[in-house]
Parts: C-alpha cells; structure tokens; sequence
C-alpha cells in the first residue's frame, strides 16, 4: 500500500520487498492485486466525495475548459490514433481540476473551446503534460476512468502538501469502514 501511494512501479516494488533473508520476492500479480485494491478503494472515495465538492463557474467567474486525447501514437510518432478522450476544467484562482472521461469516447470537434473574448486554455493545457507523462510512464494498462479518478486523488493530495500514504490509509477506512 505505502508503494501504491507513492506511485511506484511494479518492478520498483518488486525490488523494494525483496527479502535476502528469506530469499522471497513478491509477484507481479500479488503487486497488481495490491495496487488495484488501494486504486478501486479510492476510486469509491472519490466518487461518494464528488457530490461534496463545490461547483465552478458561476456569474462574474472565469474557468478554462479543454480537450486531449490520451492514448498510443501511430509507429510512436504522427498522429494519435487509439485512446481516450478527457475534457478538463479549472477555475481561474483555484486549484480545482475537473476531469472527466468522454462518453463514448467521443468529443465533438467542432467545439474548440475558444471564448469569444480570447479567453486562453493555457493553464488546463499545462495539466495534460504532467498527466500524459504519467499515462506513457504507468503504461497502465486497467481501467483508463478509474486511472484518471487516481491521477487526480494523487494531484490534490500533492497540492495540500499531505502525505499520501496517510491519505490513502484514511481512504481505505473510509471505503471499507475501519
């Protein structure tokens, strides 16, 4: 659990649980199993915790709204071609970030989500970087809805400055009620 939370990877927490002692080491599939308990418990926490949260928007308030696709590159290189569709959404002044997986993994290219004003999408553009560099380092190959539920669990607990393997403890208390 403490290597789930601070985001390690399978073979990094092969190697971490290594015993030379007992001359043990943990599977991949006892790793999976691990990671995907903690992941499922806080995808349940983050989805019975939504309805808690604020909206955004609102009269005399700016947010930023914008598209991306995550997935593979054709030959690693051009034009992405499988993947999925996320529309994100931050509100100017917050550290709020929405993030949702588009139905039927479609998105309408005619909405390019330029105001009229010129308002920009700078800031929620700037988030795609981090997030694709974590999608193409996991390589994760699960549920791509509850990868982004983490994602963004993992993103707020780091804009807090809370540990997280603390943070997941209380998740895993909460969802199972410890």
């Amino acid at each position: 659990m403490y290597m789930f939370a601070h985001n390690f990877t399978y073979e990094e927490a092969r190697r971490e649980t290594a015993s030379e002692e007992t001359d043990t080491v943990l599977s991949f599939r006892t790793i999976a199993d691990w990671y995907s308990y903690c992941r499922e418990a806080v995808v349940v926490y983050e989805i019975e915790k939504e309805e808690e949260r604020p909206m955004i928007g609102g009269p005399g308030k700016i947010f930023q709204i914008d598209g991306s696709k995550f997935g593979k590159w054709k030959y690693n290189r051009g034009r992405q071609i499988e993947g999925h569709w996320i529309i994100g959404m931050s509100e100017d002044g917050s550290d709020d970030l929405r993030l949702e997986v588009c139905p039927n993994n479609e998105r309408d290219p005619e909405n390019r989500f330029i105001a009229p004003d010129g308002t920009h999408t700078q800031r929620i553009e700037s988030h795609w970087r981090g997030l694709k560099r974590q999608f193409h380092i996991s390589n994760f190959k699960g549920n791509f809805e509850d990868w982004v539920v983490e994602c963004n669990w993992r993103r707020k607990i780091k804009i807090t400055h809370k540990d997280l393997f603390e943070e997941l403890l209380n998740v895993i208390c909460y969802v199972y009620k410890i």
